[in-house]
């Protein structure tokens, strides 16, 4: 694949990453979840919500061709679960868009968390 730039999101970033999540949901959950709920995700909420909430944690978007392609959230701490002690950071949420799967978009987002966790002396990961 082309070049890939994987770089922390921006707030011109948003509205490309709140398409790429509802194009993901409506694929990945496609007859899982009932399209009438599906279909009703309010695109202007989500970007509302996003506008509040992009900085608070690792956030990084997947560039092609100058079009945000995918995006990745994570945190370096164990904000999953304390059952699980000895975990030290977590993959939050990783989504592509569905045309570009399977292109080495994903990996590129999953190998720049995995450097950024193993600087910050980060040995245990959950997704």
């Amino acid at each position: 694949m082309e070049d890939i730039i994987i770089r922390n999101i921006e707030e011109k970033d948003i509205s490309s990453v709140v398409d790429i999540k509802i194009s993901g949901w409506k694929t990945a959950y496609k007859g899982i979840i009932d399209d009438i709920i599906l279909n009703s995700i309010d695109r202007d909420k989500k970007i509302e919500k996003m506008k509040n909430d992009y900085k608070e944690n690792g956030f990084i978007v997947a560039e092609l061709n100058n079009q945000v392609v995918g995006f990745c959230r994570y945190v370096d701490s164990n904000k999953f679960t304390q059952d699980i002690s000895d975990i030290d950071c977590e993959l939050l949420a990783l989504y592509v868009k569905p045309e570009l799967k399977y292109k080495g978009i994903g990996t590129k987002l999953v190998q720049f968390v995995i450097n950024d966790f193993k600087s910050k002396n980060k040995t245990k990961m959950i997704l």
